[in-house]
């Protein structure tokens, strides 16, 4: 799977770890200072540990807000990286960074997923909370294909737990989305990747379904033109 590992930027990262190490130092020093200066002074110990945590809130600070710049920085430089290759992206899933996100580049047939790249001809099926695969219940009638396809497109992703039995509670309770997606290569056959938000696994599934469908379509049109 490394071989699909889409170039990520990390040339900054060394530095900004020395950064955040030599802040974290700083921060602990200045805790251990301010504490020992408080307890010999005889204050109080609530007034000590509180004048210390408040002196090493600024190194906190400052690496948190460095971690952030550095991850925006990076997914930027990476997502331009992807735009020069593979043309304009038409959709994107989550924005807060490149390690997380999804984005479908239907120009060039390909897909970024959590920092992994498919071709859409790789995709062969995938299935969602372990149930059934997307192949299987869009050809069946069964309740639970209706209750996964449809719950998914039209009622919400949270239906497919309880399909069955489809009950408030059971649908509120799933707020884990895994998919497994199957894929045409003997080495690496398959892809997991979890989601927490219902949009965000929504956008997901219509992507894969419509990958699916297209690959699908275009190997009958080619069956038909062999004939």
């Amino acid at each position: 799977m490394e071989d699909r590992k889409i170039s990520l930027f990390t040339d900054e990262q060394p530095n900004v770890a020395k950064k955040n190490i030599r802040d974290l130092i700083i921060g602990i020093v200045i805790f251990l200072v301010v504490t020992i200066f408080m307890a010999m002074n005889r204050e109080g110990i609530i007034v000590t540990i509180f004048s210390g945590l408040a002196c090493i809130a600024v190194p906190i600070f400052l690496i948190s807000e460095r971690l952030k710049e550095y991850h925006a920085a990076r997914t930027e430089k990476s997502i331009g990286a992807l735009v020069k290759k593979y043309g304009d992206y038409s959709t994107k899933i989550d924005d807060s960074c490149i390690d997380f996100m999804t984005l479908l580049f239907p120009s060039a047939q390909v897909i970024v997923i959590q920092g992994m790249l498919f071709k859409f001809s790789e995709i062969i099926d995938f299935s969602l909370n372990e149930m059934a695969s997307y192949k299987t219940t869009k050809s069946t009638s069964s309740m639970l294909g209706r209750g996964i396809v449809g719950g998914v497109l039209f009622g919400g992703i949270g239906a497919l737990a309880g399909a069955n039995s489809a009950t408030t509670n059971t649908e509120k309770e799933n707020q884990k989305y895994k998919f497994n997606i199957i894929l045409d290569d003997f080495n690496n056959p398959n892809f997991s990747c979890t989601y927490y938000s219902e949009d965000k696994a929504n956008k997901l599934y219509s992507m894969l379904k419509l990958i699916i469908d297209k690959n699908q379509s275009r190997q009958t049109s080619q069956g038909s033109t062999i004939i």
